[in-house]
């Protein structure tokens, strides 16, 4: 138990000293979900909570895109416009939408008829 308990203390602190310096480097924290296409072209949905960001997301990596993040995203504008985009690890919050975009909806329906719960921030 004790070291589980150092092991993630010590992961959060180097997570917040990376974050540090990355927003020391010009870096801002966005609340977006992204993805990208074979070229490096990249689309950032962003919006509150609940909007439907994730769902976006995997909406469009369903189309041949890939998932580069779903939560928070580090980003950089460089001197010649161009966005710089890094992935940020963190929980996304999860509705009804995203069970829908990859064919769970049912699935979802029958858990949640059986008794099991939503994560808590769900509403």
């Amino acid at each position: 138990m004790y070291e589980t308990a150092v092991a993630a203390s010590t992961a959060r602190l180097a997570r917040e000293v990376l974050r540090a310096r990355l927003l020391a480097g010009g870096r801002a924290i966005l609340h977006a979900s992204v993805v990208t296409d074979e070229d490096g072209a990249t689309i950032l949905t962003l919006g509150d909570k609940g909007a439907g960001k994730t769902t976006t997301a995997v909406t469009l990596a369903r189309t041949g895109l890939r998932l580069l993040a779903s939560g928070r995203v580090l980003v950089r504008v460089e001197g010649d416009g161009t966005v710089r985009v890094l992935p940020w690890p963190s929980a996304a919050a999860f509705g009804f939408g995203l069970p829908d975009a990859v064919d769970l909806f049912e699935t979802t329906r029958a858990c949640l008829a059986s008794g099991e719960q939503m994560h808590p921030t769900q509403h």
